[in-house]
Parts: C-alpha cells; sequence; structure tokens
C-alpha cells in the first residue's frame, strides 16, 4: 500500500544526496549543474511540507526529520564552500552551534512540535541559499565576492546572535505559561 509518510520522510531524506551531489559540483566548479541540482533541492523541501500538510501529516518526528535533513544539506553544501575556500571554516561551527541552540531551546520547551522564531527561520533560508549565492557571485561576479563574502559573514552572525536571544526570550515566555 503507499505510504505517504514514506514518500514525505524520502523527500526529505533525498536532500541528503543531493547534497553530496552538490559538494561534488561545487568542488568542480560546474555552477550550472549545481544550480539545477538546487532546484531539486527546493522541490523536495517544498513538496514534502506541501504533502504532510495537505494530507496532515505533520508530526514531531517529521519535522524533526525536515530539520535534520536540511541540516545536513546545508553543512554540506558549506564544507565544499569551505574546501574551496568561499567561506571560512569557522562558519561551519556558527551553524552547528545554532543547530544545536535550536534543537535544545525546542526540547526545553517540551511542546509537542519545534520552536522556531522569525530570525532563526530567515537565517536557516540565508543559509540555504548561501551555496549558490557565493558560487554564482564567485564564478560569473567575481569582482563583486570580497563585498558578498563580507555581507554574507555579517549577515550569518548577526542573524545567528539576535535568534539565539530571541530564543532565549520565546522560550521564557513559553515556560511562564
Amino acid at each position: 500500500m503507499f505510504s505517504f509518510k514514506l514518500l514525505i520522510a524520502l523527500l526529505s531524506l533525498s536532500r541528503i544526496p543531493l547534497g553530496v551531489w552538490s559538494y561534488h559540483l561545487i568542488k568542480k566548479n560546474d555552477v550550472n549543474f549545481f544550480m539545477l541540482v538546487f532546484l531539486l533541492v527546493c522541490i523536495s523541501d517544498i513538496l514534502d511540507g506541501f504533502l504532510s500538510r495537505k494530507f496532515k501529516i505533520d508530526s514531531k518526528v517529521g519535522g524533526v526529520l525536515d530539520v535534520i535533513c536540511d541540516f545536513i544539506y546545508i553543512t554540506i553544501c558549506c564544507l565544499g564552500l569551505v574546501l574551496k575556500k568561499l567561506v571560512p571554516w569557522w562558519l561551519l561551527i556558527v551553524m552547528l552551534m545554532k543547530f544545536v541552540d535550536f534543537l535544545i531551546s525546542s526540547f526545553l520547551v517540551n511542546t509537542k512540535q519545534l520552536v522556531y522564531d522569525f530570525i532563526g527561520k530567515c537565517l536557516a533560508l540565508f543559509l540555504y541559499v548561501l551555496p549558490v549565492i557565493l558560487v554564482v557571485v564567485h564564478e560569473y561576479y567575481n569582482d563583486l565576492f570580497s563585498i558578498t563574502y563580507f555581507v554574507v559573514i555579517v549577515c550569518v552572525l548577526l542573524m545567528s546572535v539576535i535568534s539565539f536571544f530571541a530564543r532565549i526570550r520565546k522560550i521564557s515566555l513559553l515556560r511562564d505559561f
């Protein structure tokens, strides 16, 4: 029998091999094909969310799986960026710390769902498209790469700090209820 839960899980899990593929495309500097694979990643992410809402299959496990697969995809791609020297290595540490912050603070609230904050969602989206931005700018607009690099680093650091404090505030408000 066809299972939408399985399909949704497979769509989420597909981002891991697509991330490995993206990593190799970043290393090979195959920008056009990398953008095509990124489009597949976006489709899988949008589709798994759409299907889970459409068929009311939202679950804490499914939400956690989706977030973990997104994080793995982002990390694999950013590792490729680090190895190509397009981002500093410590950006991976910032990403890991933010992910751990997200998981711990979500479970501290002890709700049935993950706890999101607006800036954290913006940061996740920014990190999701970051590899495409940096690879495209590096390949086609190299003279703008230095300023793009600076803006990226500042944005990631600012959003990480603001999100951290927003989550602390949100958790303290939720725990008071």
